[in-house]
């Protein structure tokens, strides 16, 4: 399943969750817009602020870190030396 990126290109990565499931670029962007809005409402703080800054209490922290940097290893892989 191809996923259309915001670059207006299309993209096929996939990548192995920690549960087992395959996501896609796509699905781990939904991800990452759903956990970033949760982190923003636990600080009290509008999703759309210019300056964001989460306390390490924030227990939505560590789960947008983690879908970021799946979502950044798919979107920009990096090129294996022959």
């Amino acid at each position: 399943m191809a996923d259309q990126d915001n670059h207006g290109g299309i993209s096929q990565g996939r990548r192995q969750s920690m549960t087992g499931q395959t996501q896609s670029i796509g699905e781990l962007r939904q991800q990452m817009r759903l956990l970033w809005a949760q982190a923003c409402s636990w600080e009290g703080i509008h999703p759309n602020s210019p300056m964001v800054v989460f306390s390490n209490e924030n227990p939505y922290q560590a789960k947008y870190d983690r879908a970021y940097q799946a979502w950044r290893t798919l979107r920009y892989p990096t090129k294996k030396e022959e």
